[in-house]
């Protein structure tokens, strides 16, 4: 079984100025109805490094899959170009229906991505745990997404190759990405960090009135909207969990 909760935040005009603050105890505990399930015991994340020994070396890897294209002068922000050769095409679909931008778009915006960068991240996790199923009847989530997009996942190992760099190019353009890390391994977490908190894969869990025990729940994917209000555009975030 799976539930998806939403957290609503401020505008967006106001998140710029929002001051780190300690996790609430009841949103840590996790009681009464509508608290959700609590924030994962913080813990460092570790980065893996691509040896020139992997598979995926620049010998092997094709820097056409895609490229940032950015407005003149400008460091951040542009649009992602994504591949048109025929050995690409999976995953620029996935690229662009993962991120609302239309099957048929060539360019992914910037900001569209970084606010689904949790959807390419749990394409990612779902992947690796699809190519690592000892049964063919595992794994079956990877090919209910690549299905969703209209994509033929074939046989194990599925490589998408390009994945891995599209989502550390992402993550390279969040200017505050290791601030938020080192935040949360503090007890600190910010809205915008919250991504970084419900990664796919964590196990996480909650307290629902009337149940003796509390529930576990992995991460399978988050991600961010903008939605139009009164006050001008509000940022939400979205978690999809999976009862263990």
């Amino acid at each position: 079984a799976r539930v998806v909760i939403d957290l609503a935040g401020e505008a967006v005009e106001e998140e710029a100025g929002d001051q780190k603050a300690p996790v609430p105890k009841s949103q840590k505990a996790g009681k009464g109805p509508g608290k959700g399930p609590p924030l994962p015991k913080p813990q460092a994340r570790r980065v893996v490094q691509i040896s020139p020994e992997t598979p995926e070396t620049s010998a092997t890897r094709s820097p056409s899959r895609f490229h940032i294209q950015r407005p003149q002068n400008c460091q951040r922000g542009g649009v992602l170009v994504m591949s048109s050769e025929p050995a690409d095409r999976d995953l620029a679909i996935l690229v662009r229906h993962l991120t609302d931008s239309g099957r048929h778009q060539k360019d992914v915006r910037i900001d569209m991505a970084l606010l689904n960068l949790g959807r390419l991240r749990a394409l990612r996790y779902e992947r690796n745990l699809f190519n690592a199923a000892t049964r063919p009847v595992d794994g079956q989530r990877f090919l209910e997404m690549c299905s969703s997009c209209g994509v033929v996942a074939g046989e194990r190992p599925v490589k998408l190759e390009g994945l891995d760099d599209l989502i550390n190019a992402l993550e390279g353009e969040i200017e505050e990405l290791e601030e938020y890390r080192k935040d949360i391994e503090c007890g600190y977490v910010q809205f915008n960090a919250l991504g970084e908190v419900f990664y796919p894969g964590e196990k996480v869990w909650m307290t629902i009135d009337g149940l003796s025990e509390p529930l576990g729940l992995t991460v399978l994917q988050s991600w961010y909207q903008l939605q139009s209000t009164l006050f001008g555009p509000a940022k939400s975030f979205h978690v999809e969990l999976e009862f263990l």
